[in-house]
């Protein structure tokens, strides 16, 4: 048995909204030299999210194991409708309904200056969008690290004089970092005075000779800091 219950067509109060399935690929920076310390490469976590005029359509975490390969995800978005969408790997934690609200707000920071526990923040983001039936979309992930490289050119010493590098620190190393604008640290209370530090170990290849002098290379990473 079925009951039918009919009542009147309401034009004005009916709005039909269709979704689709939308397959979002994110993909690592590619760039021609790596560093190993921290993992330049690892994703831990992600956060998607979804926007269509301007309000949160869909959102996605999840914890990864140190990916290195290429991350799918399925989206549902509204059809036909201008979309933005926003990636944020290894926040090290699920996004609030009140930071989503301002998003573009958001900061990254680090508990100390050891380096990045979660792996490297890194973003990507698509704005104004009209997500196509079966086309995915593809955004690349990129960085809020600086990376700093130090080579030691030891061509001018006089052939008695032996230097041996110990450590490499960065001093005044920012404590946080603008996810989606120009970062600038405002005072001394947003710095770690010492900052990142290599130990000898790591700090090896400044002490292997390549040629002319010349060392091998060591790189480390600094969250961006504009202030100058």
């Amino acid at each position: 048995q079925a009951t039918l219950e009919i009542s009147p067509w309401k034009e004005k109060e009916e709005q039909q909204v269709l979704f689709q399935k939308t397959k979002v690929m994110l993909t690592l920076p590619q760039y021609e030299t790596k560093a190993s310390i921290p993992d330049e490469e690892g994703i831990n976590d992600i956060n998607l999210i979804a926007f269509a005029d301007k309000a949160e359509t869909d959102i996605i975490w999840k914890s990864i194991s140190n990916s290195k390969e290429i991350l799918e995800f399925d989206l549902f978005l509204p059809k036909d409708r201008r979309c933005t969408i926003a990636a944020i790997a290894n926040l090290g934690r699920k996004l609030d309904l009140s930071e989503i609200e301002n998003w573009k707000e958001m900061a990254a920071g680090i508990k100390d200056a050891d380096g990045f526990r979660h792996g490297i923040p890194m973003t990507a983001l698509l704005e104004d969008i009209t997500p196509q039936k079966d086309i995915p979309i593809r955004m690349e992930l990129v960085r809020t690290a600086s990376k700093i490289s130090l080579r030691i050119d030891r061509a001018r010493l006089s052939k008695d004089v032996r230097m041996t590098v110990k450590n490499v620190r960065i001093g005044n190393y920012p404590r946080s970092v603008s996810l989606w604008k120009s970062s600038k640290a405002g005072s001394a209370h947003e710095l770690f005075e010492t900052g990142f530090e290599l130990t000898a170990e790591q700090c090896n290849p400044l002490n292997q000779a390549v040629q002319g002098g010349l060392s091998e290379e060591v790189s480390s990473y600094m969250l961006e800091n504009m202030q100058g």
